[in-house]
């Protein structure tokens, strides 16, 4: 048990390290393609500690061209 407690939290520390590239590609274009705006991230990286999952850094998701030229920062 210790071992097994002792791998979780080595894991969940090296997690935010790990990147996740290959599916931050993924969720850019579904935002995109949902959203009908263009999406820019400029990274993705795993989370194991406030959940399973991944977190974006620096997402910047662009307005409608017709409502301004300005993004919204994330």
């Amino acid at each position: 048990m210790l071992l097994a407690a002792a791998i979780l939290v080595a894991a969940g520390v090296a997690a935010p390290y790990l990147s996740a590239e290959f599916i931050g590609d993924r969720v850019r274009q579904a935002l995109e393609q949902s959203l009908n705006r263009k999406v820019e991230i400029e990274a993705a990286r795993f989370s194991l500690f406030r959940g399973p999952g991944f977190s974006l850094l620096q997402a910047v998701i662009y307005d409608d061209p017709a409502a301004g030229p300005s993004p919204l920062p994330m």
